[in-house]
């Protein structure tokens, strides 16, 4: 499941940033803390859609969790029409759906 931010970004919900922006972390119970995270996740979310660099986050099943404005541009789709996609079905590279796809590899070898 999905869960629309302030900023227009869709985001699995359950999700919760931590203070360094590399961490996500457990939802907290704080209602403070969920504040201050919910924050720093909707500014996060910010800064990736203004870079011009294309960015995307999959699961663990290839399915698209985030993507920037520029990625989407980039298969001709806006941020919202990407969520639950498969990134091979939008990509469509060669090395989708093979032992040379670099999203795999990055899998493979950080789990």
């Amino acid at each position: 499941m999905t869960t629309q931010s302030k900023g227009g970004t869709r985001r699995k919900k359950g999700t919760s940033i931590s203070s360094d922006p590399h961490t996500v972390s457990a939802p907290v119970t704080d209602s403070g803390d969920c504040q201050a995270m919910a924050d720093r996740l909707q500014q996060l979310e910010m800064d990736l859609n203004v870079l011009p660099t294309p960015i995307m986050e999959i699961d663990t099943d290839f399915s698209v969790t985030f993507m920037n404005p520029a990625g989407a541009a980039v298969v001709g789709k806006t941020p919202d029409e990407v969520i639950g996609e498969k990134c091979y079905d939008l990509f469509k590279t060669p090395h989708c759906k093979t032992e040379k796809c670099a999203c795999g590899q990055a899998m493979r070898r950080d789990s």
